[in-house]
């Protein structure tokens, strides 16, 4: 399974006017995910969270960009940041000011993390990765006061949307849930022991802003 660029420029509403370039491998399971955003020359910035592959390899972010013509699979270059595992789910790409990338993403669900470019974008030297926000941070600033029955739980960051104004302020949307262990009796049992169950008892939608941009 690949990821698909797909153009079309007039006839639109005719298949046969649409273009089909594979520029990944997908991976496989569920939480792949992906974001594209156009330069001001119409070429296409990917940021691709990529899933489970048999060399045990995947589950981590890659930036990829068309050099020349988007509709040859030959002219995307894939980067490799050196993320670890787990490291990339629910990206969102962006542009600087300046034309280049910027990208949040979560870290194993427990942090909003943001990669920059900040000079050569074709370098791994020249990206700059920041933690933006931690299940700590929650923590501190959202107490939760959960039912008695409940044993204390965490904050699970779900997703995250960013956007850059002219002057390169960012603001990161982070949706997050805080999942915690609650036990609870069937009443049509009632001399069975209570059984317990892990799900959401909270939810927050967190905005994180900034006037200057955090470096690493």
């Amino acid at each position: 399974m690949g990821i698909v660029y797909k153009t079309c420029d007039t006839d639109c509403d005719q298949s046969a006017s649409w273009t089909h370039t594979p520029i990944a491998d997908r991976g496989y399971e569920m939480d792949v995910s992906w974001d594209l955003v156009l330069d001001a020359d119409d070429r296409a910035h990917v940021a691709l969270y990529q899933g489970s592959l048999l060399d045990a390899q995947g589950h981590r972010l890659f930036p990829l960009t068309c050099t020349i013509d988007c509709d040859d699979a030959g002219s995307w270059r894939t980067l490799d940041l050196g993320l670890e595992r787990g490291q990339g789910e629910s990206p969102d790409i962006e542009l600087q000011p300046d034309g280049r990338p910027a990208i949040s993403y979560l870290r194993g669900g427990s942090a909003v993390q943001l990669l920059r470019c900040i000079a050569d974008c074709a370098d791994a030297g020249g990206w700059r990765n920041s933690v933006l926000d931690t299940a700590t941070d929650l923590e501190t600033d959202f107490p939760v006061a959960h039912p008695v029955t409940c044993e204390a739980g965490f904050w699970d960051t779900e997703s995250t949307r960013l956007a850059i104004d002219s002057r390169g302020h960012l603001r990161v949307v982070a949706d997050a849930a805080y999942q915690a262990r609650c036990l609870y009796e069937d009443p049509k049992r009632p001399d069975d022991p209570p059984m317990s169950r892990f799900h959401e008892v909270h939810h927050a939608v967190r905005l994180l802003l900034w006037d200057v941009p955090p470096l690493a």
